[in-house]
């Protein structure tokens, strides 16, 4: 079993410098969707990634194509992903 820092530098891997360039190897990973819930104070709402889209089970979701649960993991992630490990 590999150790953690084993494990970062694999991880490092997937966006390794070459010569001073970025090799772009995320072409390694796909991720084929996520699937989350929100608990909402009216009800319980899942949300759904897919293709890079994002859907919601929430009524105002139907209508107009985005709501607050969609804007509200969107920033949740963005943060997540901007803090360095």
């Amino acid at each position: 079993m590999h150790s953690i820092p084993v494990r970062l530098l694999v991880a490092d891997d997937f966006y390794a410098t070459f010569g001073g360039k970025l090799i772009d190897l995320t072409d390694r990973l796909k991720i084929s969707g996520l699937q989350a819930t929100c608990r909402g104070e009216h009800d319980n709402y899942t949300l759904t990634l897919t293709n890079s889209k994002w859907e919601c089970s929430c009524y105002f979701f139907q209508l107009q194509s985005v709501c607050s649960h969609v804007m509200a993991v969107e920033n949740i992630l963005s943060e997540m992903i901007s803090q360095k490990v």
